[in-house]
């Protein structure tokens, strides 16, 4: 059985406006006729779903700063409306050194028990350093 996916049944979620705004320009000047991929922040789609959802969270650092996705108050929530859009498929795109990063600064257990749960099921890939532009 093969199931099709059109543009309008995809999304692309976010913590950032800013990465929200880079993609979507990305998206106009790079896939014309894609516009119709929504991409939008985590906070813009409480409440909404779509087909396929494509969870990017972008921050990369050698200090494990994830900045307010770690913090104890609304961290998880953010996490679980990102998690949960997906109707029938979910991508999360992310640097899971930075996210499940351990020190006193912040709570990442959230994120420890998410990056667990992926490499216990098989679903983590590793994406090859030498694929990514320097």
């Amino acid at each position: 059985m093969t199931i099709t996916t059109k543009a309008v049944d995809i999304g692309i979620i976010t913590p950032y406006s800013a990465q929200v705004k880079l993609l979507n320009q990305w998206i106009t000047d790079t896939l014309p006729g894609t516009r119709a991929v929504e991409i939008n922040t985590i906070d813009a789609y409480q409440g909404s779903e779509k087909t396929a959802i494509i969870v990017s969270l972008v921050r990369s650092n050698s200090d494990g700063e994830i900045g307010f996705l770690g913090r104890a108050v609304d961290g998880p929530r953010r996490l679980n409306v990102a998690l949960t859009r997906g109707q029938r498929y979910t991508a999360v795109v992310g640097d899971f050194h930075t996210l499940r990063y351990n020190n006193e600064r912040k709570q990442t257990d959230v994120y420890q028990k998410l990056t667990r749960f992926f490499e216990e099921t098989g679903r983590i890939n590793q994406v090859d350093p030498q694929l990514l532009p320097s």
